[in-house]
């Protein structure tokens, strides 16, 4: 899995969505149903990246979804990177949940959206059981690269990429990779380094980091 599920041979994509070290989470959003008004109490889930590897415990907040604009497409021209965007929330694992397809990335809809303030948080497969999956290619991402994101309402937004980093799952930064504060910005991230094939499972996290164009 990755957020919550690893990009393997056959495993999904498992990214970690979690405030750790907070004894309460960050004003957060409500699963799917972007007219939601009401709330639902966050529950503590385990080790949000890696599959069940830390043993830290993270709050993971599933309040009210983050706008009801939402992005439904990402394109990344110069990696030939083309996707479907759709909201996911977390997984039973205590990670964000990835699409259970290699083609679709999913948007974490309880973080930021685009045009807010935080983190935009992206998730999507490298592979998935054989498959190459919709950010295969995003291990080559340069600075300067533009990813493109269309919204549901029909507008767009431009991003550049600034930085690419890799990190052990159990090692990921998930206060300042899922951030509600601060600069808008959007994270891209999928699974990378050694894959673990007894545990169907890679061992790394590739995160790419871009902001607004001006």
């Amino acid at each position: 899995m990755l957020v919550a599920g690893v990009v393997a041979l056959s495993t999904t994509v498992t990214i970690a969505a979690g405030w750790p070290g907070r004894t309460t989470p960050p004003a957060s959003r409500s699963p799917e149903r972007f007219a939601a008004t009401t709330t639902t109490t966050p529950t503590v889930q385990r080790s949000p990246f890696a599959d069940g590897a830390s043993d830290q415990d993270a709050l993971l907040s599933t309040q009210q979804p983050a706008s009801e604009v939402r992005p439904v497409g990402l394109a990344v021209v110069r990696l030939g990177l083309l996707a479907t965007v759709t909201p996911v929330g977390p997984d039973p694992n205590g990670g964000v949940a990835v699409p259970p397809d290699s083609d679709t990335a999913g948007w974490y809809q309880f973080g930021a959206a685009p045009g807010s303030v935080g983190s935009t948080v992206i998730v999507g497969h490298i592979n998935l059981a054989g498959r190459r999956g919709v950010f295969a290619t995003l291990a080559d991402a340069q600075p300067g690269d533009a990813i493109d994101l269309t919204m549901s309402d029909g507008s767009s937004r431009r991003y550049v990429v600034t930085q690419r980093q890799q990190y052990l799952k159990q090692q990921a930064p998930l206060d300042e990779l899922f951030r509600t504060d601060g600069p808008e910005r959007l994270v891209l991230i999928t699974c990378g380094g050694g894959l673990d094939r007894a545990r169907h499972s890679y061992e790394d996290n590739v995160v790419v980091t871009a902001s607004p164009s001006s």
